[in-house]
C-alpha cells in the first residue's frame, strides 16, 4: 500500500515538474526523513499548522499535577467533601418519564436505574472503572439538566434514541457482565456535574485527536466550559477505515465539480488537508460528508484502485472525550479530575 496524496492527470507531467520531484526526493532522503509523500504534494502546510504535532510536541500533561487519591466507594457522601462539591438548592430527580424511540411508548424509571442503562450502552466495560464513574456523571447530568430547564419531548424528559439524547440498552435485553458498570454508578449516586448552580450540558463524544472542540465551533453556541482541550488519547487508537472503490471515489468528487485533474494534499504529518482540483478545493470537513467518514482529521492511502480514508476521532468532539477519560483513568485520575479537565470551571451537586 502507498502514500496517495497523488495527482490524476490525464497528461504527463512536464520533465521540469519531474526533475523537480526527484530533486525533492533526493534532499528527503539526504535528511534521513522516513515519511514517504507520494508525487506532487501540493500545498503542504507548515509544522506549526499540524494539531497533532503540536500536541507531540508537549512534554507536560495537559492535566496539572494533582492529588490523585482513588475516591471510588459505595456511599454517597463520602464521595462528597467540602472542597469538591458546591452544595446549592439541590432538586429531585427520583423518576425519569423515558420515551422508547422504538415503540413509541413512555416508561417510568428511577434516575439511577437510567443511569445505569445508558452506561453500558455508551461505554466499553473494558474502560476503567474511573472513566465509567465520569461517563455515570456525565448521563446523569445530562438528564437532570433536562428535567431541571426541560426536555425537547413533550411527554418525557428523555429518549432513549442517541441521535437526540443518549444511547440506551434495556436491562432485560443484555447478555453480559454488567457488575463494573453497575459499581460505577452506585459510586457516583446522585452526583451531578453543575456551573452557575445548573446542571451543565454534559456533551460527550468517542474519541478527539488534537483538541477536542468548543460548542460554538460545532453547534454556535458560546458555552464557557465547553472549550477545546488537548487531546490524551493516541491517535491510533481512534483509527477507523472507510474503504471506497476508485470509481466511487471519482464519481463523488465529479459531483462537486472535480474531474480527472486533482490532488489529495497533506500536511507535514501525513493527515489530509484537502483535495484540489483546478479550481475546486474540498476541505476535509466536506470529504468528511461526502465520503461518510468518522470523523474530518483522517489520512488518505490508494492501492489496487481503492482509497483507504483512516478516520482519528469519532464524534462531535465536544465535551468530553470517552477514550480520553479512559486515558487519564489509566494514568491514575479519578473521575472528578476527569469531569473538570473536559468541562472547564465546573463544580459538582447531588440530586436527590
Amino acid at each position: 500500500m502507498q502514500n496517495i496524496y497523488k495527482r490524476l492527470s490525464v497528461k504527463k507531467a512536464p520533465a521540469v515538474i519531474l526533475s523537480i520531484f526527484f530533486l525533492f526526493a533526493l534532499i528527503i532522503a539526504a535528511c534521513c526523513l522516513e515519511r514517504t509523500y507520494a508525487l506532487q504534494i501540493q500545498g503542504t502546510t507548515n509544522v506549526d499548522d499540524s494539531m497533532y504535532i503540536q500536541l507531540e510536541s508537549l512534554a507536560k500533561s495537559p492535566v496539572q499535577e494533582q492529588e490523585t487519591e482513588q475516591k471510588m466507594n459505595n456511599k454517597i457522601f463520602e464521595n462528597a467533601n467540602n472542597s469538591e462539591f458546591l452544595v446549592s438548592d439541590s432538586f429531585s430527580v427520583e423518576t425519569l418519564k423515558v420515551l422508547d424511540h422504538k415503540t413509541g411508548t413512555v416508561f417510568n424509571q428511577p434516575l439511577e436505574e437510567y443511569t445505569l442503562c445508558v452506561t453500558l450502552a455508551e461505554m466499553p466495560q473494558s474502560f476503567d472503572a474511573q472513566a465509567l464513574m465520569a461517563q455515570a456523571v456525565a448521563i446523569r447530568t445530562f438528564v437532570a439538566r433536562n428535567v431541571k430547564l426541560g426536555s425537547k419531548h413533550k411527554n418525557a424528559d428523555v429518549c432513549t434514541d442517541y441521535r437526540c439524547c443518549q444511547s440506551y440498552k434495556h436491562i432485560e435485553n443484555i447478555d453480559f457482565d454488567i457488575s463494573k458498570a453497575t459499581e460505577a454508578v452506585n459510586a457516583t449516586k446522585g452526583i451531578i456535574a453543575i456551573y452557575n448552580d445548573e446542571p451543565i450540558l454534559a456533551a460527550y463524544h468517542s474519541s478527539s485527536v488534537g483538541y477536542t472542540k468548543s460548542s460554538k465551533s460545532v453547534w454556535g453556541g458560546d458555552v464557557p466550559y465547553l472549550v477545546p482541550v488537548l487531546a490524551v488519547e493516541s491517535r491510533d487508537v481512534t483509527g477507523k477505515k472507510t474503504v471506497v472503490a476508485e470509481d466511487n471515489v471519482l464519481r463523488t468528487l465529479s459531483k462537486y465539480g472535480i474531474n480527472n485533474n486533482f490532488t489529495f494534499q497533506a500536511s507535514t504529518d501525513g493527515l489530509c488537508s484537502g483535495v484540489k482540483s483546478d479550481t475546486v478545493f474540498l476541505t476535509p470537513a466536506e470529504l468528511k460528508r461526502a465520503f461518510s467518514l468518522y470523523s474530518d482529521t483522517f489520512d488518505v492511502t490508494y492501492s489496487d484502485n481503492t482509497y483507504t480514508f483512516t478516520s482519528y476521532g469519532y464524534g462531535h468532539g465536544v465535551g468530553m472525550s470517552q477514550y480520553g477519560a479512559d486515558a487519564l483513568a489509566k494514568q491514575g485520575y479519578d473521575f472528578y479530575q476527569i469531569l473538570k479537565y473536559y468541562y472547564t470551571g465546573i463544580e459538582f451537586d447531588f440530586v436527590n
